[in-house]
């Protein structure tokens, strides 16, 4: 069977199609595993509290790559940037397209936005975060 120009040109497209389709899956799940919601609630715990509580959530959730990487004062810029941006704080909801960061849905007293965590989900720490 031949196919005109055509008829090859809208197959192929189809097939790139089909394939883009495929690959800009994301997987949605409705709960976050128990591990990602004890991750939250120690964030939310972390980033309410005083630097202190936030060292405390750094070193229990960071990984030692971002501990070594930065100093106790860089890790508390972290979070009076989450504070003087969002207030007091809660999480809403996270997503995650593909292999990419975590993106945290923040409603703080102050403003709604965004927290980009990214996740070692083999051992649940954390080796960056940042306010979007």
């Amino acid at each position: 069977m031949t196919f005109t120009p055509i008829v090859r040109v809208s197959m192929m497209a189809l097939a790139l199609g089909v394939a883009t389709l495929v690959s800009a899956q994301e997987v949605v799940r409705k709960e976050a595993p128990p591990e990602i919601r004890a991750l939250f609630q120690a964030l939310t715990q972390g980033a309410n509290g005083d630097a202190a509580a936030w060292e405390s959530f750094a070193q229990a959730h960071f990984t030692p790559e971002l501990l070594k990487k930065q100093t106790p004062a860089q890790r508390a810029e972290v979070q009076q940037q989450i504070t003087a941006r969002f207030g007091t704080i809660g999480i809403g909801a996270a997503r995650r397209e593909m292999d990419g960061p975590l993106q945290v849905m923040v409603k703080g007293s102050k403003a709604e936005g965004t927290l980009i965590v990214d996740l070692d989900f083999g051992t649940s720490k954390i080796f960056a975060i940042s306010v979007q």
